[in-house]
């Protein structure tokens, strides 16, 4: 470096990838900035009175009002007594005098805008010079307007002081940024001023004359300027959000996707009059892994958070919150009603309420809120009906569904797809009550109303499997007349870029004009600079599975396109491995039982056969993802592309899941930074999983070189690969027996004797038993005890004789370990519950 001043300017106006995606502004301790703004003082004062003018009564058209409209309260839809409140409705509707004047938005607004938007051009074109070399990775910045630059310029200010954490009377030009603005829109000008000049222990003026003397008189009415412009034109611009989540299901069970959908008028009138959007994703089908990716912005496999249940919170990496936390910074109302499920450390100041009973009502007059409700009757659970379900008939008709290829055909299944059909109908129904609700409050037409499943399912086979009917899920928003101005769709279009959720806290934060993290992973996908065109570009998604409870599983996919791309990395580990939750729902135990008879066809039986490797769909043509096409020569360049991508994926996020799950939770503490201080193993260990990819005659070499490795991870995933390459890899039984007894590490001679179980060389209960009664770890033994299913369930099949007494009081108190114990003791055992 050479010492001058790096900017980066991305302002969320671009493509991911395209430019950096965060406003960050750094001044290195070698040198003072040399390219200091030379504006003249006549524009310096010009913008210090914008700034007090546009946050007081203008002596222009100031309106007398009447009472604002009433807003009544529907006990059903937002909980607690019916009753009438009279309030401003949004933040430029506040009461400025005692004497009753409001802003009139079509006057105030207005002039401001115009007067901002003159001043901005007269420093933008003198200063332009020097503006323009910092904007410079926007590629297209000639075509934004003269405004949208000095937003950027502002917002670049604003930003630089809340990175560089600078506090009043410390801190100076050479050690970061000294510029510190109070960012809040709806806090009055005179308590900002107050926060932002008072020195600890010294009062105001001490704290304003200090930081003067740092910065200098010329800085510091920039300053004041910049937060009053940024302030004055998008205080009063900010729209509301409210996200109403279904739970566990996938887009193929509505009709507004599927003809054979359940019909919901109420999300279809959502639809109308805004977004339908094609191509949406969960990034993992299981809620915890869900969520938690959907409130970070971050792949959980990055952060830590990828498995469902957790047995250790994650914190989240520097630079992450939870994203309503910066919207609640700027000033939103921010509520939860009321599930979180999240596997990280939520931290202080990201809901102002999150309970059954949260509801925007509970804001400040005219605040600005972001609202979150779940609806849990579409939940797994609700499937999870008595054996005496012919007694309780549905409204849909089971003869008029239209059953996936891979289920069989039975009444059971049917009843069971009606049934769900009916939970699709009813959250339509809660949807709709709370639109009303919004309607009635006069905010509907200020609101963004996001409606979409928290994950795919929860018909048997979806929920929990990283597959288009366990990620892709339904998403349709609900664009307010007040903000189509922000979105650049036509209104009740049908949008085909590829979106996922880590991208919906970025998109809220574009909206609301707010800056986007550097650390977040995901991108708006609405927003000034965003339309059908540029987000038609999107067309890649990548989604994620680990252990769902009890049942372990590793597998990464990659939808790019019209193609899926599936990668089991432990592929041996079928999929309808016992899951006690699970196979609470009689279609599970009933589809297993006819696989065990005999009477499921080749379709329906790989959901109990060991998995491929790696699987190849075309989606549009097989939307079911049952034609593996990946050993077919002609797909052989779209195969290699998708699985280079893939691979890439992994290794730069790097994907802490190379890790167990035993070794990783000790670095649960900062599991980002552990994951940085192991890109070059986790990338090494990639590649030897990868081994399994290619002929056996091409792995064996580098099969040899890992079961030889003093690391004890690489040694553990040579295994996992021999296990993959099964009876092709019996040259290696040697040397997994050897491993299996004498190995240092409790996990490679588990999976030592995995892989010589599996290829029925050896009896593989010795060293199993013994590192069960050995490990004092929960999470350990619940890895080990996947195996015990594995290898009684699967082929060739063996029988374990253990009793809770054989492990450490410590390990039996592990919720998954209880689960395994119950299965394997009996008492789930091939029974209907």
């Amino acid at each position: 470096m050479n010492g001058k001043p790096k900017l980066y300017v991305s302002s969320s106006l671009h493509q991911k990838g395209s430019v950096t995606r965060d406003t960050i502004f750094r001044i290195t301790k070698k040198r003072r900035w040399e390219t200091r703004l030379q504006a003249d003082r006549h524009f310096i004062w010009a913008g210090l009175l914008l700034w007090f003018i546009s946050g007081k009564r203008l002596p222009l058209k100031i309106t007398h009002r009447q009472t604002p409209s009433t807003a009544i309260t529907q006990a059903p839809v937002l909980g607690g007594k019916a009753e009438a409140t009279e309030c401003p409705q949004r933040a430029s509707d506040f009461n400025l005098s005692n004497k009753g004047h409001y802003y009139d938005p079509e006057t105030t607004t207005t002039f401001c805008k115009k007067l901002a938007w003159v001043l901005s051009c007269f420093i933008l074109l003198r200063e332009f010079q020097y503006i323009a070399q910092y904007l410079a990775d926007i590629q297209d910045w000639p075509t934004l307007s003269v405004r949208r630059l000095f937003f950027i310029w502002a917002r670049l200010v604003r930003e630089g002081s809340r990175q560089a954490g600078w506090t009043p009377a410390v801190g100076s030009w050479e050690r970061s940024v000294t510029i510190a603005i109070i960012t809040s829109p709806t806090a009055p000008r005179v308590a900002r001023l107050n926060a932002l000049f008072r020195a600890p222990g010294r009062g105001r003026l001490a704290g304003m004359k200090t930081w003067m003397q740092q910065t200098g008189r010329r800085w510091w009415m920039m300053a004041l300027f910049l937060a009053g412009l940024a302030d004055g034109l998008e205080g009063a611009e900010r729209p509301n959000f409210v996200w109403l989540i279904s739970e566990d299901n996938s887009k193929h069970y509505l009709k507004l996707y599927d003809e054979m959908g359940a019909p919901t008028p109420r999300i279809a009138a959502l639809a109308q009059e805004g977004l339908l959007f094609e191509h949406a994703f969960s990034n993992a089908p299981v809620c915890s892994v869900a969520r938690t990716t959907l409130i970070t912005g971050c792949h959980a496999p990055r952060i830590g958070t990828q498995f469902h249940r957790k047995a250790a919170l994650a914190s989240l990496p520097s630079g992450v919150r939870m994203f309503p936390y910066w919207l609640r910074e700027a000033g939103y109302y921010t509520s939860n009603r009321r599930k979180k499920d999240y596997n990280a450390i939520e931290g202080a100041g990201v809901w102002d309420e999150s309970s059954n009973q949260a509801t925007w009502r509970n804001r400040e007059c005219g605040q600005s809120f972001f609202h979150m409700q779940s609806f849990g009757i579409s939940h797994e659970s609700s499937l999870h009906f008595s054996a005496a379900w012919e007694e309780e008939p549905t409204e849909t008709d089971p003869a008029e569904v239209m059953l996936a290829p891979y289920h069989p055909d039975t009444p059971l299944f049917r009843y069971t797809y009606a049934r769900y059909h009916d939970r699709i109908q009813a959250v339509d129904e809660q949807i709709g009550a709370v639109v009303d609700a919004l309607m009635a409050d006069g905010l509907l037409e200020e609101t963004f109303v996001f409606y979409f499943g928290d994950h795919g399912g929860v018909l048997p086979g979806s929920k929990g499997y990283a597959k288009e009917r366990g990620l892709h899920v339904p998403l349709v928003v609900r664009v307010p007349e007040n903000f189509r101005h922000l979105v650049g769709f036509e209104i009740g279009s049908r949008v085909n870029g590829f979106v996922s959720f880590i991208d919906f806290g970025p998109t809220l934060l574009h909206l609301a004009g707010l800056i986007i993290p550097v650390a977040l992973d995901g991108a708006p996908f609405m927003g000034e600079g965003i339309n059908q065109v540029s987000l038609a570009r999107r067309n890649e998604v990548f989604g994620y599975a680990d252990r769902f409870d009890e049942k372990y599983d590793l597998v990464r996919t990659l939808r790019r396109g019209r193609f899926s791309y599936v990668r089991s990395y432990q592929s041996f580990n079928f999929d309808g491995l016992q899951n006690n939750y699970r196979y609470l729902m009689l279609a599970y135990e009933e589809w297993r039982e006819m696989f065990e008879g005999g009477r499921l066809n080749a379709v329906q039986r790989q959901f109990f056969e060991p998995q491929p490797v790696e699987a190849l769909y075309d989606v549009e043509k097989d939307p079911h993802e049952v034609d593996n096409l990946a050993a077919r020569p002609e797909y052989a360049s779209v195969l290699l592309e998708m699985r280079k991508r893939l691979t890439n994926q992994v290794k730069q996020l790097p994907d802490l899941s190379f890790f167990p799950e035993s070794e990783l939770i000790t670095a649960f503490g900062n599991p980002t930074q552990f994951g940085q201080e192991h890109t070059a193993l986790i990338a090494q260990l990639v590649d030897v999983a990868d081994l399994s990819l290619v002929s056996f005659a091409d792995a064996r070499m580098g099969l040899q070189q890992a079961l030889q490795s003093e690391n004890p991870w690489v040694r553990y995933w040579g295994l996992v690969a021999c296990s993959s390459h099964g009876g092709r890899a019996l040259s290696f039984v040697e040397q997994a027996r050897e491993l299996a007894t004498n190995d240092s590490e409790r996990l490679v001679r588990v999976r030592a004797a995995e892989f010589l179980g599996l290829v029925g060389a050896d009896d593989p209960h010795p060293p199993i038993c013994e590192a069960l009664r050995t490990t004092t770890s929960g999470v350990e033994a619940c890895l080990i005890l996947n195996t015990v299913v594995l290898l009684e369930d699967g082929e060739p099949g063996y029988e374990f004789d253990l009793q809770p007494s054989h492990l450490n009081p410590a390990v039996r108190e592990d919720s998954n370990v209880k689960r395994r114990l119950r299965y394997l003791s009996g008492d789930l055992k091939r029974r209907r519950l």
